[in-house]
């Protein structure tokens, strides 16, 4: 019973904010487990340390299905698809001309999400999902969207940079 309430959270408690952000693509993104690895790696070994059993961060799956990654205990997704596959909601009101732009132009995104919270502290999480993200951004990315806010930010020299210095400002 302990084990389905961690999983499935208690009946009474306030639904949390669903942790994803979802960058738009140029071209569509051909992710390789050691690829990933390699990002992951980078993303949460310095401030969070390796797993307690050594194992590595990307736990299952392969480039046509998607990726789980188990951080100490968390599960994470990444899932590359092609526009159209999944029907994403542009945001009500684009915050400029970039951001319309990317939005119109994107022809592949990769969501980046959280589907299991080991983890209770809710910053800390948030900074697994913003560095993890931050790695993913190369030369194809054209915006970050945060879903549940509808905030589509355009991405820029600096958004990577801005993602693992401040992940607050990139949520609701």
């Amino acid at each position: 019973m302990n084990f389905f309430k961690r999983l499935f959270g208690k009946k009474d408690a306030a639904p949390k904010e669903p942790l994803i952000f979802i960058l738009l693509l140029s071209a569509p993104k051909a992710l390789e487990r050691d690829d990933l690895e390699g990002l992951a790696r980078k993303a949460w070994l310095a401030d969070f340390g390796p797993n307690n059993d050594r194992a590595d961060f990307v736990y299952s799956g392969t480039p046509d299905s998607g990726f789980v990654l188990s951080p100490h205990g968390n599960a994470f997704i990444v899932f590359p698809l092609l526009r159209g596959v999944r029907m994403l909601t542009p945001p009500a009101q684009f915050p400029s001309t970039a951001a319309a732009t990317a939005w119109a132009s994107h022809t592949a995104d990769v969501s980046i999400g959280i589907v299991h919270r080991w983890d209770k502290d809710e910053a800390k999480l948030r900074r697994y999902l913003t560095r993890l993200t931050a790695e993913l951004i190369d030369g194809d990315c054209l915006a970050l969207l945060h879903p549940a806010s509808g905030r589509l930010v355009p991405a820029d020299s600096t958004l990577a940079q801005q993602l693992r210095e401040n992940p607050a400002q990139y949520f609701s």
